[in-house]
């Protein structure tokens, strides 16, 4: 299973959605794409166990919206995802 995670605190986090997409079909599920932000942990995709094996290309698609009012500067941050077979979020 792969997720991403990312800290509820970070302020901003409501404004960053993704829709998970692949070019490898595979015996796999797409996680949801995200309408209220990533500020929890997100399915970018599950296998039931016994499948998922192979090589599969996953990726997701970036929305930022930035409201009008946000000062002008530079602003950083980190996406993290992580691979980790043993995770049950159901």
């Amino acid at each position: 299973m792969l997720i991403l995670g990312a800290s509820a605190a970070v302020a901003g986090l409501s404004l960053l959605n993704w829709t998970p997409a692949t070019t490898t079909p595979g015996d796999f599920t797409l996680g949801n794409a995200t309408t209220a932000g990533l500020g929890s942990p997100q399915v970018l995709a599950a296998a039931a166990a016994g499948q998922g094996y192979g090589t599969f290309s996953l990726g997701a698609s970036l929305s930022l919206a930035i409201p009008a009012y946000t000062p002008a500067g530079t602003y950083a941050s980190t996406l993290t995802i992580t691979a980790n077979p043993a995770a049950s979020f159901s």
